[in-house]
């Protein structure tokens, strides 16, 4: 296995939900942390060790956990902007490019984006942070957040948990299959499941 998966195991091991919600926290602040693989593994640890970790507390400690770091990073982007984006520009030598990307990814999907971006690394890392330095309305903001974090949380967790039951899989998922193409996949199949919803709601008017 990948010497940073093993290693993310290794913390998982010793400080169990903690660090996954350590990691995920950071990640919505724009902390480049594996707090999405954090989450997966986590998952995979409690399908190999069930009377070490539970699944369920997993998957409410991604929850919570983004939602929680999501809305932090709402608040300083609404308090902070642009100065706190620049920061972490500097800091992880990330361009500036990345939220002039995210605010036309923004744009064009509004609050969608809020959900879409949950499921997208890049795009999940700053969309909190965008929005609150553009002042969106927060109630909506909220709603989105929380849904999304919900969504990415189940899918992700149950999809850990079951890979957990066989390993040669989830190796090569891990080593083969980047989670922006999973994410990718799970957004589509949200997408028709959506459309097909509302068409039939149409329908029946």
């Amino acid at each position: 296995m990948n010497p940073i998966f093993s290693h993310i195991l290794t913390l998982i091991t010793h400080y169990s939900y903690f660090i996954i919600g350590f990691f995920i926290i950071l990640e919505c602040l724009g902390i480049p942390l594996p707090g999405e693989t954090s989450l997966v593994l986590g998952a995979v640890y409690s399908s190999i060790y069930p009377n070490r970790m539970n699944i369920l507390l997993v998957i409410l400690t991604a929850i919570i956990a983004a939602s929680l770091g999501d809305n932090i990073g709402y608040f300083i982007g609404k308090n902070y902007g642009i100065k706190f984006i620049e920061f972490l520009s500097k800091l992880f030598k990330r361009d500036i490019k990345y939220i002039t990307t995210t605010k036309h990814f923004f744009d064009k999907y509004g609050f969608k984006a809020v959900f879409i971006g949950r499921f997208l690394s890049v795009f999940r890392m700053f969309i909190p942070i965008t929005a609150g330095l553009h002042k969106i309305e927060y109630k909506r903001f909220f709603r989105y957040n929380v849904s999304g974090a919900i969504a990415w949380s189940v899918v992700y967790g149950l999809l850990g948990f079951y890979l957990g039951r066989n390993i040669k899989l989830l190796q090569f998922i891990l080593t083969n299959i980047s989670y922006t193409v999973i994410s990718i996949i799970i957004i589509f199949i949200i997408y028709i499941v959506i459309k097909k919803y509302e068409q039939r709601k149409y329908n029946k008017i």
